[in-house]
């Protein structure tokens, strides 16, 4: 349980609170200073109504345990007499006052009321001879509280109240003064103090709480069933280990027993745990298989019973089911002559466990774009060629879609092309559209995707120098890293940075090109089965892949014929902004020893 003191107007404590003095008490350990500052309107013979500061300090204990008792306490207030309090006590002569002051405390908690009525002593004190605020210093003991039971357990609020001060002033021969209102017998005048409205008048809050109780450790739920879940999910659950005692229970370790399978896992925030509160342990099971996998979580702690113990509880099946893979997400043809043609293929793999069968390919967009291929029905583990054909009608760009329906869902493929009309180009620029096809080798995942796209070429045959725009369709590679069983794969993306450039002398084409590569979607395929862990729009390597492509010299690059191959080594850059595997991503793929070769047909 915790105290708040209550403070109210600490801004206005006057210079004099410094002195204000601390109880004693006994009996307790914890404890909390608290302040009294509060503005009163007193009501005085001749001069009225005044206002009046009441100001102190005072050491009262956060908790209090049943059978203990609180106190006495001793504080020290000063009273803080304004306005034309002063001038009043003058007119009369007044040079000292003493008396009582008759001072009430409230106590209020649970199924408990108590005034606890306080009359001190006001010892006789001089009234400075300066016109102005002046205090009165009242010490005040209070009674011992010893009455609380467990019925009263909770919060037990102590609040101040409206006070009255009886005051017997003497002139300075010693004299009393007498007003109207005085005792005829005592020559004493009472002084009522009103608290001011709209303050917070509870000084302290007292937690009465039970005889202390060792913690009680429990958890919520006391075991964990999984249930039965798909090869290669997650389950997740969430443990609450509460503290059902009265002192602070200690967790000293959390630890997975008989869980040699590693089929699950635990995280937690469990160190301490409080009277009434709890922590959380998540537990994460991994379907695998067909299996049904147990394990235990034990929490060690101070509690009587030392150790609590958690059964877990899931099982593991493998369904039956096609998947669906494409080998790529869109297709570019480039440019080509309206009138000409251009083909790219499309392969529909199965990596399922069951039959994909394929009810129909349609398109949307630009009836220039078709089709051929004989795909119904595709096996476990094989695949499919979809033969793209894109027949430019008119100049300028076209689009489309192609849309697969299967009993694996649906999924769409975006065509581009463009035509052009041909000998646009003024000589001795020429312009030529060249058909790319190939492969990359990425040396550290030890894998080589397909590479396919096209290449828009400005050439000038004459002084043999030319600019190009190259464009390579998104691609998918395969790296096995333990044999069949575990390996890695990703979607794979370019992004050409500027244009190509280069030469062609004697037959021999020397091309300069700079790109990005995205890896959209990154794949561990564990046992043939795929777990996405990373990739995304922005995950690309951190500096562009420079490559400088150059023919073979035992070939004859003709542009105008048949064209020619090109080969390049080049260093694959780290990539970045990739999800949390990223560090893993650039040890498999980023290094040198990297190849493409390229086929350029026009």
């Amino acid at each position: 349980m915790t105290f708040t003191a209550k403070k109210n107007g600490l801004s206005r404590l006057q210079t004099a609170i410094g002195a204000a003095a601390l109880l004693t008490a006994s009996g307790f350990t914890v404890a909390a200073p608290i302040s009294l500052n509060f503005d009163y309107t007193c009501g005085y013979p001749l001069i009225g109504v005044q206002p009046l500061n009441l100001a102190g300090t005072a050491d009262i204990p956060t908790q209090l345990t049943v059978g203990d008792v609180a106190g006495p306490y001793d504080i020290s207030v000063i009273a803080m007499l304004q306005g034309l309090t002063w001038t009043g006590l003058n007119i009369v002569s007044a040079a000292t006052l003493q008396g009582t002051v008759n001072f009430p405390l409230q106590i209020e908690g649970t199924n408990y009321s108590r005034t606890m009525g306080l009359t001190p002593n006001l010892d006789e004190q001089s009234i400075p001879p300066e016109n102005g605020d002046f205090p009165l210093n009242i010490e005040v003991s209070t009674d011992p509280i010893d009455d609380f039971d467990n019925s009263n357990l909770g919060a037990a609020e102590i609040s101040m109240g409206d006070f009255t001060l009886n005051i017997l002033a003497h002139k300075a021969d010693g004299s009393a003064v007498i007003f109207a209102e005085s005792d005829p017998a005592t020559g004493i005048f009472p002084v009522v103090c009103i608290l001011n409205p709209g303050q917070d008048n509870v000084v302290a809050t007292i937690e009465i709480i039970d005889a202390a109780v060792p913690p009680i450790i429990e958890t919520n739920p006391a075991a964990v069933n999984f249930g039965t879940l798909d090869s290669g999910l997650t389950g997740s659950e969430t443990i609450a280990v509460s503290n059902d005692g009265g002192e602070t229970l200690v967790i000293s370790s959390i630890t997975l027993l008989d869980n040699s399978d590693g089929a699950f896992m635990t995280t937690d925030d469990c160190t301490t745990v409080e009277p009434g509160e709890s922590c959380d342990i998540d537990v994460t099971y991994f379907a695998t298989g067909d299996t049904t996998n147990t394990a235990q979580i034990e929490v060690m702690s101070n509690a009587t019973m030392g150790s609590k113990l958690v059964d877990l509880t899931g099982s593991s099946e493998t369904t039956s089911s096609p998947d669906m893979q494409l080998s790529s997400p869109s297709v570019n043809f480039g440019t080509i002559g309206v009138g000409t043609s251009t083909q790219r293929s499309l392969t529909i793999s199965n990596v399922g466990s069951a039959s994909l069968e394929i009810n129909s390919l349609s398109f949307n967009g630009s009836s220039d774009f078709t089709e051929s291929s004989s795909c119904a029905s595709i096996a476990s583990d094989s695949s499919c060629t979809v033969t793209l054909t894109y027949s430019a009608s008119g100049v300028g760009s076209e689009s489309g879609t192609l849309n697969i329906s299967s009993n694996d869902g649906s999924a769409s493929i975006a065509l581009s092309g463009a035509g052009e009309v041909a000998g646009v180009c003024d000589s001795p620029i020429v312009c030529i559209s060249f058909d790319l096809m190939g492969e990359t080798f990425i040396a550290n995942a030890g894998g080589t995707p397909i590479i396919e796209g096209s290449i828009a070429v400005e050439m000038n045959l004459a002084q043999g120098i030319f600019a190009a725009d190259l464009m390579i369709e998104p691609t998918y590679g395969d790296f096995p890293l333990l044999g069949t069983w575990l390996g890695t794969a990703a979607d794979i993306d370019f992004a050409q940075v500027g244009r190509t450039t280069g030469t062609l002398t004697d037959g021999i084409l020397v091309a300069d090109s700079e790109m990005y590569i995205l890896l959209t979607d990154i794949y561990i395929r564990v046992f043939g089965l795929k777990i996405r862990i990373g990739g995304g729009d922005e995950c690309s390597t951190k500096d562009t892949a420079v490559m400088a492509l150059v023919s073979p010299s035992s070939e004859v690059f003709d542009p105008l014929t048949t064209g020619g191959s090109l080969h390049a080594d080049y260093f694959l850059p780290n990539v970045e902004h990739c999800g949390p595997f990223t560090f893993i991503v650039n040890i498999i793929m980023a290094g040198d020893g990297n190849t493409i070769d390229l086929q350029l047909t026009p």
